[in-house]
C-alpha cells in the first residue's frame, strides 16, 4: 500500500537496486496471491469493546459498544461466535471451518461481511485506509467548487454542542430531575396531562375566536415557545438515558431545514435492556403532550387575558401535533424507534422495504408461507410506502390550491 506520495524517488529504481536480493526461483505472482488470499489473514479484535447480551424471541443476540469511537454493533449468535474468534492467530480459514462444523453452514460469505463491518467501524485493531479516496481528497482541496461546497456545508451542519454533557446531565439528574422518574410524579403528570387535554378542548368551546385569530406576533410568540419545549423534549431522552444508567453522548443546537432545532446523542441506551429503549423514545412525545397540557391549564386560568391565551392556546396546540408526529411509526421519529424495540427489529424501515424489493413478489408468485417477522416487514413496507407516496402527491396538489386564486 502507497502511503506517502512525498518522495521523489522512483519505485522502479528502488527494484532496480533490490534486483539482487530477489531469488530467481521465486515465483512472483504465486507470492502476490498468497498475500491477497483474505482467507490465510488473521484479523484481531480490540479490546477496548463493552459488550451487552439480550434474547429477541428466546434467541441470543449481542451489543458492541467501541469504547474508542462510540460506535456500535448487533451481532447475531453466529456473528458473535465469529467475533471471539477473531484472536490475531486464528485465520479466517480457520474460523471459517469451525463455523461450518458448529452451524453445519458454509459461512465464508457471512464471515467476510462481518469482518469488514468490524473494520469500517473501527472494532479491529487492523484498519481500512481509503487509498484512492484519500488521493481524490487530496486533489480535491486545491479546486474552488470543493472551497464553496465545504463552506456550504459549514453552514449547513452547523451545530453547537455542550462540552462534557454526560457529566452535567448526571450532575442535574442528581439535583432535581430524578424527582420526574418518581411514582407520585408519573401519576401526577398523567393526571395532569388528561386534564390539559380536557380544559384544551373547553376553551375551544367556550372562546373558539382565541384559537382562529391568527396575528403574526402570536404565531411568532406560540414559535418561540414551541422551541424552549422542543429544548425540554430533547432533555427528557437525555435525563431517561441517564435514568438507565446510559451515557448521553452530546446535546446542543443545530440547523434543521433552515430552523434551529435542539439534538440529544442517546444511542448508548441500545446497551440497555428493550423496556430501557423504549422508555427512552417515548418520553419525548410524552413530554410534548404534558407541556401541552400545562399550558393548557394556564391558558384556562387566563382566560381574561385574550393575548395570553391566544398564545399558550397555539404552542399547545403545536405541543400536541408535534407529540402525534412522533408517535407516527411510518416516520422515523420516536414513535418508529418504539414499534422497533417492541417488536425487536432492528432497521425494520430498511428492512421491511428490502424484502417488497427482493422476496415479497416471489413469494407470493410461488405461494411460499410467511414468516411471522415476514408478514411484519410487508405490512408495515406496504403502509410506509403507501404514506410516503401519499405525502409526496398531496403537498404539491394542496399547495397548488393555496396559489391557485393567486395566479388567477
Amino acid at each position: 500500500m502507497i502511503t506517502s506520495m512525498e518522495s521523489d524517488e522512483s519505485i522502479w529504481k528502488i527494484l532496480e537496486e533490490r534486483e539482487g536480493e530477489v531469488n530467481q526461483d521465486l515465483n512472483i505472482w504465486s507470492s502476490i496471491k498468497e498475500k491477497l488470499d483474505v482467507s490465510k489473514k488473521k484479523p484481531e479484535r480490540i479490546n477496548e469493546v463493552e459488550i451487552k447480551k439480550f434474547e429477541r424471541k428466546g434467541k441470543p443476540y449481542y451489543v458492541l459498544k467501541n469504547l474508542e469511537n462510540n460506535k456500535f454493533l448487533q451481532l447475531s449468535e453466529e456473528d458473535f461466535f465469529v467475533w471471539e474468534s477473531l484472536n490475531g492467530e486464528t485465520s479466517i480459514r480457520d474460523i471459517a471451518l469451525a463455523y461450518f462444523l458448529k452451524y453445519n453452514s458454509m459461512g465464508f460469505a457471512n464471515i467476510g461481511t462481518l469482518i469488514g463491518k468490524l473494520i469500517s467501524n473501527g472494532f479491529l485493531k487492523e484498519k481500512s485506509v481509503n487509498t484512492l479516496g484519500i488521493l481524490q481528497h487530496h486533489f480535491a482541496k486545491k479546486t474552488m467548487k470543493y472551497k464553496v461546497m465545504m463552506s456550504l456545508r459549514k453552514i449547513i451542519n452547523f451545530s453547537y454542542q455542550i462540552h462534557d454533557v454526560d457529566s452535567k446531565m448526571k450532575s442535574l439528574y442528581k439535583k432535581f430531575a430524578w424527582i420526574f422518574y418518581t411514582k407520585p410524579f408519573i401519576i401526577l403528570s398523567v393526571l395532569l396531562t388528561l386534564m390539559g387535554i380536557i380544559l384544551f378542548y373547553k376553551i375551544l368551546m367556550i372562546d373558539p375566536d382565541s384559537f382562529s385569530n391568527l396575528s403574526l406576533g402570536e404565531l411568532l410568540a406560540a414559535f418561540l415557545l414551541l422551541n424552549g419545549c422542543l429544548v425540554i423534549h430533547e432533555l427528557a431522552h437525555g435525563f431517561t438515558t441517564t435514568h438507565y444508567d446510559r451515557e448521553v453522548g452530546g446535546f446542543g443546537l443545530m440547523l434543521y431545514y433552515g430552523g434551529v432545532a435542539a439534538f440529544c446523542e442517546t444511542t448508548d441506551i441500545w446497551m440497555a435492556p428493550r423496556f430501557s429503549r423504549f422508555a427512552v423514545s417515548f418520553v419525548g412525545p410524552y413530554t410534548n403532550f404534558f407541556l401541552a397540557s400545562i399550558l393548557s391549564i394556564i391558558s384556562f386560568f387566563s382566560l381574561g387575558n385574550s393575548t395570553c391565551v391566544s398564545i399558550l392556546l397555539k404552542a399547545a396546540f403545536l405541543n400536541y401535533l408535534l407529540g402525534l408526529l412522533n408517535l407516527n411509526p411510518l416516520l422515523e421519529w420516536d414513535g418508529y424507534y418504539m414499534i422497533m424495540d417492541y417488536l425487536e427489529i432492528p432497521n425494520m424501515r430498511k428492512k421491511s422495504f428490502a424484502f417488497l424489493k427482493r422476496e415479497f413478489f416471489n413469494k407470493i408468485k410461488n405461494s411460499k408461507k410467511f414468516s411471522t417477522e415476514e408478514k411484519i416487514l410487508a405490512s408495515y413496507g406496504i403502509i410506509a410506502f403507501a404514506y410516503t407516496a401519499f405525502i409526496v402527491l398531496f403537498i404539491p396538489f394542496r399547495f397548488y390550491g393555496v396559489i391557485k386564486p393567486v395566479l388567477e
